[in-house]
């Protein structure tokens, strides 16, 4: 199954890169990925999980903290210089902390 992203999210994947990787395929497959939102960097994607409803948590780990993005929160990806954009920064709309327990 396709991950859902955010019906505005672009890739920048030109046609030729589409028929050998999808955008999704490389989606989740994109560890050590920056993440970057209106505000700045925010760290690497460190671990992925697919979940039932179609959509994918990207767990970033940022400089004093490590926090879950879920795929509908991206509005850019480029695989080719390995980033993702969300739409806000943490702990604003639907990203949320991840305890040490939940890593």
């Amino acid at each position: 199954m396709a991950p859902v992203v955010a019906d505005s999210c672009r890739s920048t994947c030109d046609a030729e890169s589409r028929a050998i990787w999808s955008t999704e395929y490389l989606l989740l497959h994109c560890e050590g990925f920056v993440v970057d939102c209106a505000d700045g960097h925010l760290g690497l994607v460190a671990d992925l999980e697919e979940l039932d409803d179609g959509t994918v948590d990207l767990v970033v780990t940022g400089s004093d903290e490590t926090f879950r993005v879920n795929s509908r929160e991206i509005t850019d990806f480029d695989p080719y210089a390995e980033r993702v954009v969300i739409v806000a920064a943490p702990c604003s709309g639907s990203q949320r902390r991840v305890r040490d327990d939940e890593r």
